[in-house]
């Protein structure tokens, strides 16, 4: 409906729910997503609840917002996965320097879903092309403690350097 007088009861549905129904989570998300005044909604970016949190971020994802790099550091790992994901798939143009940066602060993937985060963070890297970058895809080649797949894909990322990639008729 548009009306930032709808975003208390969206907030407190979505910790009622805590995630339980994606459903509606998604139809928390779209009301929160229609509201025109952001403030009324961005405000919760901080809330007690990994739910709350999750509706924003969502949020922000459909907005494009970059502000959403935020969830990077966020103590849940659904919600920085989130965020990862929300900047490379999408991208989200001024969040994606972020996300490169992230790359040292990653631990050892330990299951698949661990290294498609390292993937996506290792592609933000490379996408970027600067020295910062380079300089973290080596020290991320270089850690012996990593899957030795992970290694290989940094390694790859400095090896495809100055290809040229077309994404939907751009480069």
């Amino acid at each position: 409906i548009g009306d930032a007088s709808a975003v208390p009861a969206l907030i407190a549905l979505a910790r009622h729910n805590d995630d339980k129904d994606l459903f509606l989570r998604h139809g928390i998300v779209m009301g929160l997503f229609g509201v025109k005044d952001r403030a009324s909604w961005t405000q919760f970016s901080d809330d007690e609840s990994a739910a709350v949190r999750m509706a924003v971020l969502l949020t922000m994802r459909r907005h494009r917002d970059p502000a959403l790099a935020r969830f990077l550091q966020d103590a849940d790992t659904a919600l920085s996965f989130e965020a990862i994901r929300a900047i490379n798939d999408l991208p989200i143009e001024g969040a994606t320097s972020q996300l490169a940066a992230h790359l040292p602060k990653l631990g050892v993937a330990n299951d698949n879903v661990e290294r498609m985060m390292h993937t996506r963070v290792i592609n933000a890297n490379w996408y970027a092309a600067d020295v910062a970058s380079a300089t973290r895809l080596l020290a991320h080649a270089s850690d012996t403690t990593l899957h030795p797949r992970q290694r290989v894909e940094a390694l790859i990322a400095i090896e495809a350097w100055r290809d040229e990639v077309t994404v939907d008729g751009s480069t």
